[in-house]
């Protein structure tokens, strides 16, 4: 952490800027949307949908390969990415019923395990060792009845489906070292009540899952991210709240299942959201990119801790700046720390840039 921290001119005069390098600019031609991002050892991988293409792309002192290129059988709804030491895998998808396409470093082809659920939840995660997990969210007319499958070594076969107590609209997954894959999942019962939970695949096929209900606010979209000490899933989940309509809220999850969840605490992160990634950022550091929903529309980051009970852990509680003037309502973001600082992946329709920023005392 820099002794000194100063990232110019607030945006807004309401936050703060953080201190970031000229941004790189890593795409310029095409219509852009739902960014990837990600590191592995001596690179970083990245991606987007442009347009009806899936496009991935690997970033080594070699140079920059794509890694994939394929098109969607529709607009593409949903893109996820994992990494862990020098693998990655990576998925997306156009909407309800369409088939998950996912890919990975360690294996030699694309696989489609199923397809997307109603509201489009999915996540994939990847070991050190090429194993990768693809989960999906319930499909309509059978509620409830998540999707999961893992392979040995690259993307995994058909989906075992099976009926879970547990509201899996919006799903994750996750490689802990200690307890290998676990999946995190939000979903409303109502628009004032829901589930935020995790669960663990077994070996006879079933799920041992473990959740807290959400008395203030329907669950929505999630992202997660396993903490510093390998201890907790920090998952940044939306909640359909009463006054102001909608919150982004993050709490922690132990990733041990007997142990239970502190249902006490949720961290309130923004009321004014659309796009939404977080990651961490450093020991006991969780960083939870944003961007506005309202004008003036900039990208923001805000830090919390990555702990049992999230609390705020930087000089500012509403957030730091990105950059300032994007574009309005289609800007998306995500983030990585990688190399001690935070990188944050600021999608355009027209452009993408890469932002690599000190993270704030």
């Amino acid at each position: 952490m820099p002794t000194f921290y100063d990232g110019g001119e607030s945006c807004d005069g309401v936050r703060p800027r953080l201190q970031c390098d000229p941004p790189v600019t890593l795409a310029s031609t095409g219509l852009f949307k739902a960014p990837v991002l990600g590191f592995i050892d001596g690179g970083m991988v990245y991606g987007w949908a442009n347009g009806l293409r899936f496009e991935l792309f690997t970033a080594t002192d070699a140079g920059t390969v794509k890694v994939v290129d394929e098109v969607a059988v529709s607009g593409i709804n949903k893109t996820e990415l994992s990494t862990a030491s020098d693998v990655w895998a990576a998925i997306y998808h156009s909407g309800e019923n369409n088939p998950i396409r996912c890919f990975a470093s360690s294996g030699s082809t694309a696989v489609s395990p199923g397809v997307a659920g109603y509201n489009g939840g999915a996540g994939v995660a990847v070991s050190p060792y090429g194993d990768v997990a693809v989960v999906r969210g319930y499909a309509m007319g059978v509620t409830n009845y998540m999707g999961w499958s893992m392979g040995d070594a690259g993307c995994p076969g058909p989906f075992t489906a099976l009926r879970a107590d547990l509201q899996s609209d919006y799903l994750t997954a996750l490689w802990s070292p200690v307890y290998g894959f676990r999946f995190t999942s939000c979903g409303p019962i109502n628009s004032g009540l829901g589930d935020v939970g995790i669960s663990a695949p077994l070996p006879d096929g079933g799920l041992l899952f473990s959740s807290v209900l959400e008395s203030h606010g329907g669950p929505g979209d999630q992202s997660a991210f396993l903490s510093s000490n390998g201890n907790y899933a920090l998952v940044a989940f939306s909640a359909e709240t009463s006054t102001p309509p909608y919150t982004l809220l993050a709490r922690s999850i132990p990733v041990d299942l007997s142990t239970p969840v502190d249902d006490t605490f949720d961290y309130p992160i923004t009321h004014t959201f659309l796009s939404w990634h977080s990651s961490g950022c450093g020991p006991g550091c969780m960083a939870t990119a944003w961007t506005s929903d309202r004008p003036p529309y900039n990208p923001h980051v805000t830090f919390t801790t990555d702990t049992q009970v999230v609390r705020n852990r930087s000089a500012s509680d509403a957030g730091w700046d990105v950059v300032c003037n994007t574009s309005p309502d289609d800007t998306e973001v995500r983030s990585a720390y990688s190399g001690g600082r935070l990188h944050v992946m600021v999608s355009e329709p027209n452009r993408v840039r890469l932002f690599s920023c000190d993270v704030p005392p």
